[in-house]
């Protein structure tokens, strides 16, 4: 069965009633298109789908595009065309598991959500989120900040009240959200008055980590900026700690898992790693949300004659970028954006809202400056960016 509604105390509820019942639940976005909330329906065979008050035009529009519906999985954060990933009980039950490891003694992310209180505006519908909401405080103790119920991103103002109010000693944030906050002193005094800061999706920017730094234990997720001297992150089966290594629970059919994500050793420090980017086409923005843009890209590319390359970044910021090459320069900039303005809004068809590409974020490069190409003539959106 299906659920969606915007984020609030019920969908931890609605997760374990659907595992007593022995059911499978897709938890979808109210963000994507249609298009792509028919394609997880679909391609789920969901019979059941459960929607909370106004979102009756919506569901109404999903189902009239679905012929025969019938019940699966957890869906990973929504990209152009998403995948159902399903999420085992086991997985939910990660941080208890954790407990069990040899070093469990010694202090481990579980100490700093031990019987504190927790905030997180990242959707329930990720796994990050449903973890705050439904495994810390079963696990742990911990009191959960729910948080307003809002139709996208919070916003700075409204987060620095929720922690101010709530009293939240901890918290777990996307990248942007603390930027925001660091730039005003407001936001930047509720942060400093944290006991921890997690942050996930991409890296938290230099200037916001040094303002308050000395103030709050600053903790980061796995995310991407493009940098440096690069090694490959990949995770290798070993039966005696595979009960702590989720992915083969995910991919059970794999001994080796690339998590497309590259490394550089720190300069001074061994044993210590920065991740600097991905070697796949994921572009993960600082809300949380990632674009796929292999496929994009290739359209618009090919899209146009005059159209030589195309590079779509943006990675850790909250909107993508088009980057266009010209093969002539005759017309003008406001020419080539009148062309390419019908095939921007078909290559959007099916995305999020929050990963559009858009006419503010469209730029054409220098005829003196072509966009950097690899050894197979491809763009290296490192180099270009």
């Amino acid at each position: 069965m299906a659920y969606v509604r915007l984020k609030d105390i019920r969908y931890p509820i609605i997760t374990v009633t659907a595992a007593k019942l022995g059911k499978k639940l897709l938890l979808l976005s109210p963000h994507p298109s249609i298009d792509t909330q028919g394609h997880l329906i679909r391609t789920s065979d969901c019979g059941t789908f459960l929607h909370a008050k106004g979102f009756d035009s919506v569901v109404d529009n999903v189902l009239s595009r679905i012929p025969e519906n019938t019940a699966t999985s957890l869906q990973m954060p929504d990209l152009r065309l998403p995948k159902l990933v399903t999420y085992t009980h086991q997985m939910m039950a990660s941080l208890d598991s954790a407990e069990l490891m040899p070093d469990a003694h010694e202090e481990t992310m579980n100490r700093h959500f031990a019987n504190m209180r927790w905030y997180t505006p990242l959707p329930s519908l990720h796994f990050v989120g449903m973890t705050v909401a439904l495994q810390f405080p079963v696990v742990f103790g911990t009191v959960v900040v729910v948080g307003p119920t809002i139709g996208g991103p919070l916003g700075p103002a409204l987060a620095s009240d929720t922690l101010r109010w709530s009293r939240a000693q901890g918290v777990m944030f996307p990248p942007a959200l603390v930027d925001a906050m660091c730039g005003d002193p407001y936001g930047l005094e509720c942060q400093r008055g944290l006991d921890h800061l997690y942050f996930a999706g991409v890296p938290l920017a230099r200037r916001s980590a040094e303002k308050f730094l000395s103030h709050v234990s600053i903790k980061p997720g796995m995310g991407s900026t493009e940098a440096g001297d690069l090694h490959k992150a990949v995770f290798v089966r070993n039966p005696s700690v595979e009960r702590w290594q989720q992915v083969f629970q995910v991919y059970p059919h794999l001994d080796r898992f690339p998590t497309h994500d590259l490394f550089s050793k720190h300069p001074s420090k061994p044993g210590f790693w920065k991740c600097v980017g991905r070697t796949d086409d994921v572009v993960p923005l600082s809300h949380g949300e990632n674009l796929c843009v292999a496929d994009m890209g290739a359209e618009i590319a090919a899209a146009l004659p005059e159209i030589s390359a195309v590079l779509i970044g943006g990675q850790g910021k909250p909107k993508p970028f088009l980057l266009v090459e010209w093969k002539e320069n005759e017309l003008d900039e406001k020419s080539k954006m009148d062309q390419l303005l019908p095939i921007l809004e078909h290559a959007n068809r099916g995305c999020s809202d929050l990963v559009k590409l858009s006419p503010g974020f469209l730029w054409f490069t220098d005829p003196s400056r072509k966009l950097v190409r690899t050894a197979k003539g491809s763009v290296s959106r490192r180099e270009s960016e």
